[in-house]
């Protein structure tokens, strides 16, 4: 009878404690295996010198005798439980590796994935403060700022106690030559009224504009041109001869025509004495018609998005009264010899359509242009390559 892979012995087969080969009751372990050089694995056999039998499977390209009594079917059966139990522990260990493998992939996924949120957090970081930067800009650098990404030349103009910035286009600095046997035309931009108040009725201390609009129209001109800011704006409100009535009840005044006029001479001086267009955005509008009859070589008036009738525009939105300034509407007619386009934005409430033809019914010659889905601010810049050209035909005409 075969008891756990093992033939019983009868006691009288031998004395106990005879060495292998000799039918000896002595339990071979792995130590003894390992002394004689042999490999086992860990299940012990009783052995003889009588047969060798190789482990189908069980011992890797080693042999060992085994017992000639033994029943070759148990070691069929102890060699399939020995396979299938180191089967289970190679797969076992496999799927320690594949663990360890997957354990290795998901810690670097995630290692890669917070580098690439701190890294992104890096950048988004420079990318807040860069725009928070812009954002911080004052008003005298978003100009500097504009006028070099389009490359406009800056220029300074003394101008009476103080002094005037200009930006001008390449057309403008080449402006000496002649075109066909004709002289050339100048197109000088006057800004807006800026930022006179802040806060209510507090006085600013920096009347520069914010929104440049005239800046922007000028640099889509292509005929030559130049930008002249208005006196004691673009960080020169502390300038001798500065104060705030310049840009608050007095921005229309003599004062500061008298300055621009200055600044626009030595501007024509410089270019050769060309024909002039002047061009204004709102309050620059009214500049542009007070100045129209105080400058030589005034071809054209341009006004864009103007309250020329500055009384009737205090009286309905109560702003400062303009006590120390000009009203264009008080002045005399321009001459006919200058040709006048004045656009307005079908709805804007400050500059309307209406008011503009009430002023207009005054100055013989003049056209006004109604653009049905503009308003103060929306949207010049779009339209201004189309006015131009429109412009340049009023001129020739």
């Amino acid at each position: 009878m075969v008891i756990a892979g093992r033939k019983r012995v009868n006691s009288r087969s031998g004395a106990s404690g005879r060495k292998f080969g000799k039918k000896s009751k002595k339990r071979w372990t792995l130590a003894d295996y390992s002394a004689t050089g042999e490999s086992l694995t860990s299940r012990t056999f009783r052995g003889s010198a009588n047969s060798s039998v190789a482990a189908r499977g069980c011992f890797r390209s080693q042999s060992i005798r085994l017992n000639a009594q033994q029943d070759p079917h148990s070691i069929d059966r102890r060699c399939g439980r020995y396979s299938k139990k180191t089967t289970v522990q190679q797969n076992a260990a496999e799927g320690f590796l594949v663990s360890d493998s997957i354990r290795h992939n998901a810690i670097t996924q995630v290692v890669q994935r917070i580098t690439f949120v701190r890294d992104f957090g890096v950048r988004l970081t420079v990318l807040i403060l860069v725009c928070a930067c812009a954002a911080c800009a004052t008003p005298v650098q978003k100009i500097e700022n504009f006028a070099k990404s389009r490359q406009l030349s800056r220029t300074e103009i003394e101008s009476g106690p103080s002094h005037l910035v200009a930006f001008r286009n390449d057309a403008a600095r080449l402006l000496r030559s002649s075109v066909s046997g004709k002289l050339a035309t100048l197109h000088i931009y006057i800004e807006g009224d800026g930022a006179p108040l802040s806060g209510g009725e507090a006085v600013t201390v920096d009347p520069t504009p914010k929104d440049t609009m005239a800046l922007r129209l000028m640099a889509l001109d292509p005929q030559p041109s130049i930008y002249i800011t208005r006196p004691c704006t673009h960080g020169n409100s502390t300038d001798r001869g500065c104060s705030s009535a310049l840009w608050t009840h007095a921005r229309y005044g003599v004062a500061v025509l008298d300055r621009l006029v200055q600044a626009i001479r030595r501007v024509s001086a410089d270019a050769g004495k060309p024909n002039i267009v002047l061009i204004g955005y709102d309050g620059g509008g009214v500049l542009a018609m007070l100045l129209a009859s105080r400058v030589d070589q005034v071809i054209g008036l341009v006004t864009v998005a103007s309250r020329l009738d500055t009384e009737s525009l205090t009286r309905e939105n109560d702003s400062i009264q303009l006590s120390g300034s000009l009203n264009p509407a008080r002045q005399p007619a321009i001459s006919t010899s200058v040709a006048q386009l004045h656009l307005v934005g079908g709805r804007d409430e400050i500059a309307s359509p209406a008011a503009m033809a009430r002023f207009l019914a005054t100055q013989p010659g003049a056209a006004m242009e109604v653009f049905e889905d503009f308003d103060q601010s929306c949207c010049w810049d779009q339209a201004w390559p189309e006015v131009l050209t429109r412009l340049q035909s009023r001129l020739h005409h």
